[in-house]
């Protein structure tokens, strides 16, 4: 990984105490409140399963998209009708006053990339314009994390474009996910929920 040690101790130390990283030179103390859950709960656990193979992006049927966001489009997966695509959300400012980390509740969730050994659920960062796709740029790819406790994106390099593609608080990312809107809980333990 290309993110400092500093860096990544100061991101785990404010993980660990429950806050996520949203400005390098802020201490815990004046990290914003978004909470960043340092402990898996019942109440927190995906209680259905994800397939272990890639699925098929044709399996993917276009959904009606939330009103409180900007994004291109939604897709919802026939089969596993949970697992939902964002494509192109348009985040928000995490912080007033600092443009490296930014911020969306439906970033909250992400199915982890791990999850298949292809990776087919990586999250893809572009700029606002759509012009550069920041995960695959060599400069930028390995210096941004998304929190998914927190819904926090954060660059610990941040992103530089020239002319109209420029990252800034007033031109945030957009970012294409998988995000899991099933059921939490333990079965047999707790009261699963729809999420």
């Amino acid at each position: 990984m290309s993110i400092a040690i500093g860096d990544q101790v100061d991101f785990l130390f404010k993980k660990a105490l429950g806050y996520p990283e949203t400005n390098i030179v802020s201490a815990l103390a004046a990290e914003k409140g978004y909470f960043s859950k340092p402990n898996i709960f019942t109440f927190q656990q995906m209680a259905q399963e994800f397939p272990q193979t890639r699925l098929s992006n044709s399996d993917f049927i276009l959904t009606t998209s939330p009103t409180d966001i900007t994004v291109s489009n939604v897709y919802r997966h026939k089969s596993y009708p949970y697992i939902v695509k964002y494509e192109n959300l348009t985040l928000e400012s995490a912080v007033s006053g600092s443009s490296n980390s930014f911020y969306s509740p439906y970033l909250k969730n992400l199915i982890p990339a791990s999850i298949t050994t292809d990776g087919f659920y990586s999250y893809i960062v572009k700029t606002n314009d759509l012009a550069f796709t920041i995960t695959n740029d060599a400069l930028y790819q390995y210096k941004q994390v998304i929190d998914p406790d927190s819904g926090v994106l954060f660059f610990f390099t941040y992103p530089s474009y020239s002319g109209a593609s420029q990252v800034l608080t007033s031109q945030p990312p957009k970012v294409t996910f998988f995000r899991y809107e099933g059921l939490i809980g333990n079965v047999g333990i707790a009261t699963l929920e729809e999420f």
